[in-house]
């Protein structure tokens, strides 16, 4: 299933306040640093999932996929758009091959204490009101510098996890997940023991092999039943699962109302669960 896609900024350096409508997975062709500014709010992304109140964030390289979920509490979050060739200017700053580590780690934490979270935003307002052009893009590049600085100090060397593996894994489940064998297609793709599998997939992943396969499993169901018009037991075959009452189980645990009330309710209006 195809994730949706934010065009990118036409400006190196943008910012704004987000209160809402960020729940949908979603990835984007510029990096994304945003800091929580008031409430608690979920990030998840393929390594799992973590709670976040103010001051904390995320940077999150191009096309890396994440999406919040929103808790009962109000939550703001302060994104910043900053294009990657401004990026690889502050990055080359801070130290050579910096860039490339942010590419190949993805996802990286921040965080930053309520006092130097208002100095932050003391800055932005004075940027957002300044005319000046030259000035602009001068503040523009050493306020990058000053967000990685954040990260790079804050982050230890673990965090720039082996991307081979992560990405050879990616690559193979996309071909096997439908397949009610998919775990031993994938071990055999990868040529690695079920253990060692086991605990690295889960290591890096944050969640295990079966736990991954069904959510991929489950967002195909659901893009199946809004782009065709196959039955809802062709469906359950087609993502792998051989147990019609099962699928129906997972499916209502994961979207809160059965496969045929979804299609109904999104098709054709509101329907209760």
């Amino acid at each position: 299933m195809e994730l949706y896609t934010i065009a990118p900024s036409s400006l190196q350096f943008s910012t704004r306040i987000t209160p809402d409508q960020d729940e949908t997975v979603h990835r984007h062709d510029y990096f994304e640093i945003f800091i929580v500014l008031q409430g608690h709010i979920t990030h998840i992304t393929p390594f799992g999932r973590v709670t976040l109140q103010t001051g904390d964030g995320y940077l999150i390289a191009p096309d890396a996929p994440h999406n919040f979920k929103r808790l009962r509490e109000p939550c703001t979050h302060r994104d910043f758009m900053i294009a990657p060739t401004l990026m690889k200017q502050a990055c080359d700053f801070v130290e050579q091959g910096l860039y490339e580590r942010l590419i190949k780690t993805r996802y990286l934490p921040l965080q930053v204490d309520r006092i130097e979270l208002l100095s932050l935003e003391n800055k932005i307002t004075k940027f957002l009101n300044d005319g000046d052009t030259t000035r602009r893009k001068n503040f523009e590049r050493s306020y990058v510098v000053t967000l990685l600085g954040y990260i790079y100090m804050q982050a230890p060397q673990e965090m720039f996890v082996a991307d081979a593996f992560y990405s050879n894994c990616l690559q193979a489940l996309n071909g096997v997940f439908t397949s009610p064998d998919y775990f031993e297609k994938l071990q055999q793709q990868l040529g690695y023991s079920k253990v060692y599998l086991c605990r690295k997939f889960k290591e890096v992943f944050g969640q295990t092999v079966s736990e991954y396969v069904k959510e991929k499993r489950l967002d195909y169901a659901s893009y199946l039943l809004l782009t065709t018009a196959d039955t809802i037991p062709d469906i359950c075959a087609r993502i792998g699962i051989e147990s019609l009452p099962y699928f129906n189980k997972i499916f209502r645990e994961k979207y809160g109302r059965t496969p045929a009330k979804y299609r109904k309710e999104k098709n054709f209006g509101e329907i209760q669960p």
